[in-house]
């Protein structure tokens, strides 16, 4: 990636922004700590201090950092309508992409350096894109938001954008990966990552840490080390499927239309026998013994992590070097 002059990272983009307008690159994470000194001394309440940071917060996007900085730049890199409708298609189905790894694995540290993208094509690479794992071997996550979907790359996008291209493209990623089809592959693949993985982070963690009786030097039990595997691979497929658009199952259709099939066996009825079928087989399931809740929207999971990183009073928790603000 460092021959290849095409890519660029979230952070080069912003500072080239600060550098055209003059501007210290810097100042709003300074800013940002200055106003948390009151907390940092232990002047105010710990309930008070997610309002002191949401206000530093909206007070930086406000005056210093605007949503247009992307934009902007990719006006003037790319050549003309025809590149830019490219671009934005393809980058926003690789973010969608990145995204649903980073929350089906837990990756987070999505800082602007750690982001790089192809001007002239729109892929994305992710540098330090793996798990953290806390002392037991479990996957590590304590970020607020689910991946990294800031105000400049919704701005980019457009609202339709946001939930015309890359929610559409997480959910199919989800649906795809847990369908019947798939759903061994994909734990057999998990599971071989995972032990891969977490062999690395035996040999890696720090020296004296104290993993219980069955941790021997940089070895582990065969049978922990597989409960460890085993558990990190459930988790993930269970975040999967708590997005995953979900079919209604065969049992869980109305029996309407069986009965219609029946009438139009044979000679064809009048009309009146048909729609009379249908209501008294539609009234007979919609009953209150037989009550289901209202339809809800297929994308609903992938639009409520959407919602999750984009609301100001979770991207405000983030660390200041992160620039929740671009």
């Amino acid at each position: 990636m460092r021959t290849d002059l095409m890519y660029s990272t979230f952070l080069e983009v912003y500072e080239n922004h600060c550098a055209r307008n003059d501007r210290e690159a810097d100042f709003p994470i300074t800013y940002f700590k200055e106003q948390l000194n009151q907390a940092i001394s232990g002047q105010i309440s710990p309930e008070a201090v997610v309002d002191l940071r949401l206000q530093a917060y909206n007070e930086i996007t406000k005056n210093y950092v605007s949503d247009g900085i992307f934009s902007q730049y990719m006006y003037k890199t790319l050549l003309s309508g025809n590149h830019m409708w490219a671009f934005k298609k393809q980058f926003a189905i690789q973010l969608a992409l990145s995204s649903f790894m980073s929350f089906m694995l837990q990756i987070g540290g999505r800082s602007p350096n750690k982001i790089l993208f192809a001007k002239n094509t729109g892929k994305i690479f992710q540098t330090d894109f793996h798990p953290a794992y806390d002392a037991s071997g479990m996957i590590e996550f304590n970020e607020p938001v689910p991946f990294r979907l800031t105000r400049n790359m919704q701005a980019f996008f457009s609202h339709f954008g946001v939930e015309g291209l890359i929610v559409s493209a997480m959910c199919a990623a989800a649906q795809a990966v847990v369908s019947p089809k798939q759903s061994q592959h994909l734990w057999h693949q998990l599971a071989m990552f995972f032990r891969d993985e977490l062999l690395s982070w035996s040999w890696r963690r720090p020296l004296g840490l104290n993993l219980g009786p069955a941790t021997s030097g940089s070895s582990m039990n065969p049978a922990d080390f597989k409960h460890k595997v085993t558990t990190n691979v459930d988790h993930v497929i269970s975040r999967i499927t708590k997005i995953a658009p979900q079919s209604l199952s065969e049992e869980a259709k109305p029996s309407c239309i069986p009965h219609v099939v029946v009438r139009l066996k044979g000679k064809l009825p009048d009309l009146h026998l048909i729609y009379n079928s249908f209501e008294s087989s539609s009234h007979t399931f919609f009953t209150e013994e037989n009550a289901v809740d209202p339809p809800q929207s297929v994308q609903r999971g992938v639009t409520e992590l959407v919602e999750a990183a984009l609301t100001p009073r979770n991207l405000c928790m983030m660390d200041p070097t992160w620039h929740p603000w671009f």
